[in-house]
C-alpha cells in the first residue's frame, strides 16, 4: 500500500517526526446551512456608508448610523432585526435615483376641539401622536403634529407647516423613489380615535419616481455568493434586471443560487397583477394586503424568518411562523381565504392573522408556475422546493471536490493499489449512494430503491477526464393539509 502525503517531502536526509493534516475525509457532515442574506436599499445624507459599498451590519443602531435615520435601510434593518437570531446579512445603499422625485403628500386639519385628547397619525405603521388641549384650533393641531413627526428620526418622510395653508402639514419622503408612493399614512389604528371636534383629511404620498441602477449592485458584489437578497423596488425594470441576473447566478457554470424576497402591502388586484407579471423560481413576493407597514418591510422582516428558518432545514414548511414588527391589517382589510387562495394561484405567498395578533405565514411560494411552453409547471412553485434542491445541488458539489480534489480517474475493472489518489465511476456511484443516505437521515429526501435504480455514473464518452452522473432524488414533500371524514353514531 502506498500513502500519498502532500507536503511532508521525501528527498531529505534529515531526521524528523511531521505530521501533516489531511481534511479530504471530513467532509462526511452537511455543508454549512447558515444562510448568507443581503439588504439592498437606500440612505440618506446624515448616513456615513460610502455607496454601493457592502458592509456586514449587526444592528439597528448600526444600520442608523450608517445609512441615515429614517432612511430606506434604516427601516428595513428595524424590521430585520426584529428577530433576534444571528445571521449573516450585510447592507448595501445604491445610488439614490438622480433623475427620480421624492414622492409628497400632506395632511389637513380642521375644527375646533371640544375636548382634551390626542391626534394620532401612522407613518409607514409607526406612531406618531399629538396631544390636543380643549379649544385647539386646526391650525395648533398641524404644528403639533409637525413637530411630533419631525421628532421621531426613525420616520421615512419629513414634515413643515405649509407655507400659504397653516391647517395642513406636508410631508416628502427623505429618498427619491417609486417605493416612496406605497408608504401607508392613516389616522388612528385598532380602534383609537381623533380628539373631538378635529378633523382630518390624508392626500396619499404621490409622484415618487425613479429607481435605482441595479446593475452597480451587481457589480458591488461581484462573485459574492447571497442566498437571500431583500430589496425595496418593485418596478417593473427593476424586477426584470434582478431577475435576469438572478437566473445567471443559478446557472451550473456560475452557481452563485440566491432567492429573491419581495413583501406586498397592496391590494389583492395590485399585487394578483404582479404575481402574474413575473414567472421566477428564484423571486417571492408575500402579502400582508393592507397593513399599515411598507412593503420593503413585510419583505425584510421575511427575509429574516425564511433565512433563519432555511439555515436549520430547507425543507420543513414555513407555515405558522410569524412576524413580530409587522402590523396586522385591520379586521375589513384582511383577505378572506378564496382570496388568498387566488393569490397562491398567481404565484404571490400568503400569510393571515393568528389568535395572538400577529401575521402569520400561511404559504410561501414562488412565483414560477408556468414552464418555457406556457404550460403549468408546479415543480418549483413552493419555496421549499426550491431551497431543498439548491441545497443538495451546493452540498453535493461540496463533498465531492472536497473529498476527491487531486484525483485521478480510472476506468472501472481497472487495478488500483491501496492507497492511490486514483477514483473511478463505481467509486463515484458509490458516495452518490452514501450522500443519498446521509440526506435521506436529514430528512431532505425519501425512495432510495428509486434513486439508486435511476441513478447513472458513467465516464464521459469522449472526454476521459471526466464523469457524468444523473441522479434523480425524490425531495421529501412538506404536510400541507389533512383531511378528514368525520362519521358518528347517534
Amino acid at each position: 500500500m502506498t500513502i500519498l502525503f502532500s507536503e511532508i517531502i521525501a528527498n531529505t536526509k534529515l531526521p524528523f517526526v511531521r505530521a501533516e493534516i489531511d481534511t479530504t475525509k471530513a467532509n462526511a457532515g452537511t455543508a454549512a446551512l447558515q444562510k448568507k442574506v443581503l439588504v439592498v436599499g437606500y440612505k440618506t445624507s446624515s448616513g456615513t456608508a460610502d455607496l454601493n459599498t457592502v458592509y456586514s451590519v449587526s444592528s439597528v443602531n448600526k444600520a442608523k448610523d450608517l445609512f441615515g435615520g429614517g432612511s430606506l435601510l434604516h427601516n428595513m434593518a428595524q424590521a430585520y432585526f426584529q428577530k433576534p437570531e444571528i445571521t449573516d446579512v450585510s447592507f448595501i445603499a445604491l445610488t439614490e435615483p438622480s433623475a427620480g422625485t421624492a414622492a409628497t403628500g400632506n395632511i389637513a386639519f380642521s375644527g375646533t376641539a371640544t375636548a382634551a385628547g390626542q391626534v394620532n397619525v401612522y407613518i409607514a405603521g409607526r406612531k406618531v401622536t399629538a396631544a390636543v388641549a380643549n379649544g385647539d384650533a386646526a391650525n395648533a393641531v398641524a404644528s403639533a403634529v409637525t413637530s411630533a413627526i419631525n421628532a421621531k428620526t426613525d420616520l421615512p418622510v419629513t414634515a413643515v407647516v405649509n407655507s400659504g395653508v397653516d391647517t395642513q402639514v406636508d410631508l416628502t419622503v427623505r429618498t427619491k423613489g417609486e417605493f416612496g408612493n406605497k408608504i401607508n399614512i392613516r389616522f388612528n389604528y385598532g380602534g383609537e380615535t381623533t380628539a373631538a371636534g378635529i378633523a382630518g383629511t390624508i392626500t396619499a404620498l404621490t409622484g415618487g419616481a425613479g429607481q435605482a441602477d441595479y446593475a452597480d449592485l451587481w457589480a458591488a458584489i461581484g462573485d459574492s455568493k447571497y442566498d437571500f437578497i431583500s430589496i425595496a423596488d418593485d418596478d417593473a425594470t427593476t424586477i426584470a434586471n434582478v431577475k435576469t441576473e438572478l437566473d445567471r447566478r443559478v446557472n451550473a457554470n456560475v452557481a452563485l443560487e440566491g432567492v429573491c424576497i419581495l413583501g406586498s402591502a397592496d391590494s389583492l388586484s395590485t399585487v394578483s397583477t404582479f404575481g402574474n407579471a413575473h414567472n421566477n423560481f428564484n423571486l417571492v413576493v408575500c402579502s400582508v394586503a393592507g397593513s399599515p407597514s411598507p412593503s420593503y418591510e413585510i419583505g425584510a422582516e421575511l427575509t429574516k424568518i425564511v433565512a433563519i428558518e432555511a439555515g436549520k432545514d430547507p425543507a420543513r414548511p414555513f407555515q405558522g411562523l410569524t412576524f413580530d414588527f409587522v402590523k396586522v391589517p385591520e379586521l375589513a382589510d384582511r383577505l378572506t381565504l378564496s382570496e388568498q387562495s387566488i393569490l397562491l394561484d398567481d404565484g404571490v405567498s400568503v400569510t393571515k392573522v393568528n389568535a395572538d395578533g400577529k401575521v402569520t405565514i400561511q404559504r410561501l411560494v414562488t412565483t414560477y408556475n408556468l414552464d418555457s411552453n406556457n404550460e403549468l409547471d408546479l415543480s418549483m412553485s413552493d419555496l421549499n422546493t426550491v431551497l431543498t434542491v439548491y441545497y443538495l445541488k451546493v452540498d453535493f458539489v461540496n463533498y465531492i471536490s472536497n473529498k476527491y480534489p487531486r484525483n485521478k480517474l480510472a476506468s472501472d475493472g481497472q487495478r488500483v493499489a491501496p492507497g492511490q489518489a486514483i477514483v473511478t465511476p463505481g467509486i463515484i456511484k458509490g458516495e452518490c449512494l452514501a450522500r443519498f443516505a446521509y440526506w435521506e437521515d436529514l430528512g431532505l429526501v425519501e425512495d432510495e430503491a428509486n434513486f439508486k435504480s435511476t441513478l447513472i455514473v458513467e465516464r464521459d464518452a469522449t472526454n476521459k477526464s471526466r464523469v457524468n452522473i444523473e441522479m434523480v432524488p425524490n425531495v421529501i414533500n412538506q404536510l400541507r393539509q389533512v383531511a378528514v371524514k368525520l362519521g358518528f353514531v347517534l
